[in-house]
């Protein structure tokens, strides 16, 4: 079937069902493509078994077809509906070890034990859950039978089929019994699939052509829908747990997040501050500000803008796929970024160049992600650093057609005047509040048009799919102890000018007295102090240390404070429980009652005489009590809406 490439080999099947959903092509004209009559009669089934697994995907994935089809073969857009599916599918794990069939003198049933599910990348968090449950439980069963050596490495062998990356933890964890623990847990593994499933989709929606400007700028609908879903679950969840300290205060962890930088309010203004702080600072010391944005090759974008001219403006008419796009995915390509920014910042180090400042990443309308950077700099080195951005940013493709032009950008401004730039940067990426995307100055630029406040938390979905730092303050002072310092009471002399400076968000001040923009790390005075987790017995009064982890190894010391002269100043002295609210317990304690009631009334039916004629075929829920022998329908339903309720809660 794929060896065809002929075009008048076509066959006209039956219109399926998974054409009727909405189309997501080019956004600029809505039309659902019909792939009824491409292919041969083969093709039929082979398009059914694909595309109705992805049911919110599946107008994507027809119109990609009916794109390849149309402009290449049929036999193309099979091969590509092919790789979608590889991608997005992975297939059920099978281990291959003989010897774990008979094992300690029983017969052990390899294909129930050590045949996993697979995983549809578009599953939800419930469909992870489970996977990660039965993952972490034959980790489990592999560990009775095997040696420790053995069990890591079927783990490693786990983590390769479902694409998942534990180096880093194999590297850092040192105890080979707490990493295996760690294997054991399934919440490990659910954070692993879960930020696969986020990033992948990121990537696939916008090969797609789900993402540009003309549909929807940043993230597809598709993304920004579950990460709405899934900040809706999260924010219920904080309002359902409280914490609670020694002296009996208490608040919602949904209330402490609001009062924290995960807050994208508090955020905006935090880094507002930093950058007035240091635009004051330069200003003080006579810099100046260069602000640089780097973007990447042609070939790494998935949409190209076409315009219209009117003179000397032009307008966006319409988003066309690249022909040269290679594939890369918004984290890739991020990572591009990062490594030249090293490269770059390394060369400046050897030139004895130095900077601070505030780097942001934002996507374009295609969310491919690009670089702002707000740098400070004497004046004298300006042209030296804009020679050495230049020099790596042109480094790939230099003879790309407008590459000096598109790939990297100078802005040199005042100091102060650098503020105006750095607001509108962090609002876009952060709250969207305040900000008129329909002025005619901006008729030109990839977010003229678009809503500000829908377009920030599209970008917030886009960096937390994709993993992507928006924000990074460049120096050497630390933001933790700017935020430590504001937990502390009145200090002595020299700290509590410091503590003063934080207290009243005074970022220049802050930096100034631990020793100014240019201080190396061992020159600042005040550190962060870091310690093992108390807990506080209640009834005794005793404070514990937690020097051992819950997987068996030693425990990750926490900031507890800052270290000054050799002095540790405690800046978190209260001891927090974590409890669930009243409403939370009383509910759970109704599902555990409907429980109890649903295992009696099976027990009882377990327990029956059953006649030998009647015929015991398995039976589902609808008949799991006979209507004419046991309970009435009326009763039957609540039994079968408690079990929902149960199950529900315990996964």
């Amino acid at each position: 079937m794929l060896a065809h490439s002929a075009r008048h080999l076509q066959f006209v099947e039956p219109k399926p069902t998974y054409e009727l959903l909405n189309p997501m092509f080019n956004g600029s004209d809505g039309v659902t493509p019909s792939i009824r009559h491409y292919g041969t009669k083969e093709c039929v089934p082979f398009r059914d078994k694909i595309i109705p697994k992805y049911p919110e995907l599946s107008s994507a994935i027809c119109a990609e077809y009916d794109h390849i089809a149309s402009t290449s073969s049929y036999a193309n857009a099979n091969r590509r509906l092919l790789e979608l599916d590889k991608r997005l599918t992975i297939k059920k794990f099978v281990l291959s070890d003989e010897s774990l069939i008979s094992t300690n003198g029983f017969s052990l049933s390899k294909a129930n034990l050590f045949t996993i599910d697979g995983l549809n990348l578009t599953a939800y968090d419930d469909d992870i859950l489970d996977l990660s449950i039965k993952i972490a439980y034959s980790v489990k069963q592999y560990k009775a039978r095997k040696t420790d050596e053995e069990t890591l490495m079927f783990c490693i062998e786990l983590a390769e089929h479902y694409r998942l990356d534990f180096s880093s933890l194999i590297a850092r964890v040192k105890s080979l019994p707490a990493l295996l623990n760690r294997f054991l847990d399934p919440s490990v593994w659910k954070r692993k699939l879960s930020a696969l499933c986020r990033s992948e989709l990121q990537a696939v929606t916008r090969e797609l052509r789900q993402v540009h400007k003309f549909f929807s700028p940043y993230s597809s609908h598709f993304c920004a829908k579950r990460y709405k879903s899934r900040k809706a679950k999260t924010e219920e969840y904080l309002a359902n747990t409280v914490l609670e300290n020694e002296l009996g205060y208490s608040l919602t962890l949904l209330d402490a997040a609001s009062r924290n930088p995960s807050n994208p309010y508090i955020r905006f203004v935090e880094f507002v501050r930093i950058g007035k702080g240091y635009s004051e600072i330069a200003s003080e010391i006579g810099y100046e500000c260069l602000f640089i944005t780097l973007t990447v090759p042609s070939c790494k974008h998935k949409m190209q803008l076409k315009y219209e001219r009117k003179g000397h403006k032009k307008k966006a008419i319409s988003a066309i796929p690249n022909p040269n796009f290679d594939g890369s995915s918004p984290k890739e390509v991020n990572r591009y970024l990062a490594h030249l920014y090293e490269l770059i910042t390394a060369k400046l180090a050897r030139n004895n160049i130095h900077k601070f400042g505030i780097r942001s990443v934002e996507p374009h309308h295609d969310g491919t992600p690009h670089w702002h950077l707000c740098l400070f700099l004497h004046p004298k080195d300006i042209e030296q650093t804009k020679d050495i951005f230049r020099e790596y940013a042109l480094k790939d493709y230099p003879n790309e057609k407008g590459a000096s032009k598109q790939r990297i950008n100078f802005l040199v401004i005042p100091c102060l005047a650098a503020m105006g730039y750095l607001i509108k940067y962090l609002a876009k990426n952060t709250t969207g509040t305040a900000l008129n995307n329909s002025l005619e100055k901006d008729i030109g630029t990839e977010w003229y048009g678009t809503d500000p406040i829908d377009s920030a938390l599209k970008i917030e979905s886009w960096a937390r799919d994709c993993g992507i730092r928006q924000f990074q303050v460049i120096g050497v002072h630390s933001v933790q102890a700017y935020r430590e310092f504001r937990r502390l009471e009145e200090q002595d002399g020299h700290l509590e000018a410091i503590r003063q400076a934080a207290k009243t968000f005074d970022w220049a001040s802050f930096v100034n007295l631990l020793g100014g923009p240019f201080a190396t790390r061992k020159d600042i005075e005040v550190r962060l102090a870091y310690g093992a987790r108390q807990k506080l017995d209640k009834e005794t009064g005793e404070v514990t240390e937690q020097t051992t982890s819950k997987y068996g190894d030693d425990a990750k010391d926490t900031v507890i404070g800052l270290i000054h002269a050799g002095v540790t100043i405690l800046s978190r002295i209260h001891f927090w429980e974590v409890k669930s609210t009243p409403e939370v317990v009383q509910a759970c304690q109704k599902i555990m009652d409907g429980v109890v009631d649903l295992i009696e009334e099976v027990n009882f039916q377990n327990a029956r005489i059953i006649p030998h004629h009647k015929n015991l075929r398995p039976h589902s829920d609808e008949n799991l009590f006979s209507k004419n022998e046991v309970l009435p329908a009326r009763q039957r339903a609540p039994l079968r809406q408690t079990k929902s309720g149960a199950l529900d809660l315990f996964q």
